[in-house]
């Protein structure tokens, strides 16, 4: 027989007592009430029995059969003997000042982990959007423990009046450790210095993009580590190098040609053996066209061999010799490309012995760019760090 018993075991709600259901439209009103017991008083401990008054509260619960589910619970208000005070009982499935069960919060909370917008997440609860950030915002996440292998990246958030953020991994884990308010020297300074000096020299390895910012707060605070520069960021400033000589021989040229060059220019900043033979033998042409660019192509293609190497040491040599060919190649665009590995060429090397890169980090930053995305922006550094750290997505 169906009975309440079989009603209080769907609702999964323990301790209750199910009084009367009444189906309105598309909404369901549950009446509930709480068994007498004897109630601890929250001011000075002593037990009471004594009810003053009653009080109904309809709170809003999680959806069932396609309606809107309403728990009104009559709470009864309890008057200490002792101190005098009143006090409402207590129950389990509802937090103090909300008027939504603590699993109705907690669905909203687990909703928010894949990459939607807050207003999709109120539209499918029928709460405004306000209610969602405010149960979101209950979130805390811990000051994270420093792993070996650190990596660290900024992308642009614009979030707490900041247009940069910064992101710590840990590549090994592949986890998210931290979402840092500001790539500001002084910020960065005193978020490490919040970790003790043992703390910091556990960490054996930094990676980084070829941030002068970066570079600064590794050396000084962190005396056990090794800095690794990036090995996209390394690849990409020369892939930029030799872009450069091509848009500035194409504009010598007549328009028809001026356009090839422009469409081929994947073709010449690909590596040479991914090329097919048919590729290899257009680039050719292109190059046979303009020496400048045939020895920008050549300065390219010496790079590779820096990352072939098998142990550091071989790295340096490699890096050395291609240093030398970009001062014999004379090519002013390769200027500044010069400079920059002439000062990271430890770390550049370093890619070659410790074999780790910010490619997760990237990762991350691609999630964040689509968060940022379906939420049409998120001003707030709190919002914004929390659905980092607990997206899945």
């Amino acid at each position: 027989m169906f009975t309440l018993d079989y009603i209080e075991k769907c609702l999964n709600l323990k301790g209750v007592i199910v009084e009367n259901i009444v189906n309105i439209a598309e909404e369901q009103h549950i009446y509930l009430s709480l068994p007498v017991q004897e109630q601890c008083c929250p001011h000075c401990g002593h037990l009471t029995k004594y009810i003053k008054d009653y009080r109904e509260q309809q709170i809003k619960d999680l959806g069932a059969f396609g309606s809107t589910v309403y728990l009104h619970v009559c709470k009864r208000r309890y008057v200490c003997k002792k101190c005098s005070k009143t006090f409402y009982e207590k129950n389990t499935f509802l937090a103090r000042y909300q008027r939504t069960t603590n699993r109705f919060a907690l669905k909203i909370i687990e909703e928010i982990q894949a990459a939607q917008a807050f207003s999709q997440i109120a539209k499918r609860f029928s709460v405004s959007i306000s209610t969602v950030m405010r149960k979101f915002s209950i979130i805390n996440f811990p000051k994270p423990k420093l792993p070996e292998i650190l990596s660290i990246d900024e992308f642009r958030g614009n979030a707490g009046g900041e247009k940069f953020q910064c992101v710590l991994t840990s590549p090994s884990e592949h986890k998210v450790l931290d979402i840092l308010a500001s790539r500001n020297t002084g910020k960065l300074q005193q978020y490490f210095l919040s970790f003790n000096r043992e703390e910091r020299k556990q960490v054996k390895t930094i990676v980084m993009d070829m941030s002068n910012i970066f570079r600064s707060i590794a050396e000084n605070l962190f005396p056990c580590a090794q800095i690794v520069a990036d090995k996209f960021h390394v690849i990409r400033l020369v892939s930029w190098d030799l872009d450069k000589v091509r848009k500035q021989e194409q504009l010598k040229m007549a328009k028809a040609r001026r356009i090839y060059f422009k469409r081929s220019k994947k073709l010449l900043l690909s590596p040479r053996s991914k090329l097919s033979d048919e590729d290899k033998a257009a680039v050719d042409v292109m190059l046979s066209l303009s020496p400048r660019l045939s020895r920008a192509y050549v300065l390219k293609e010496e790079f590779y061999k820096v990352f072939m190497s098998k142990t550091k040491s071989e790295a340096k040599r490699a890096l050395g010799r291609w240093l030398w060919l970009v001062d014999k190649a004379g090519l002013e665009e390769f200027k500044n490309c010069r400079l920059t590995f002439s000062r990271w060429f430890e770390a550049i090397t370093n890619i070659i012995k410790y074999q780790v890169t910010n490619g997760f980090t990237e990762g991350i930053n691609n999630k964040i760019k689509v968060l940022k995305r379906v939420s049409y922006g998120i001003k707030t550094f709190k919002i914004l760090r929390n659905r980092v750290l607990f997206s899945k997505a």
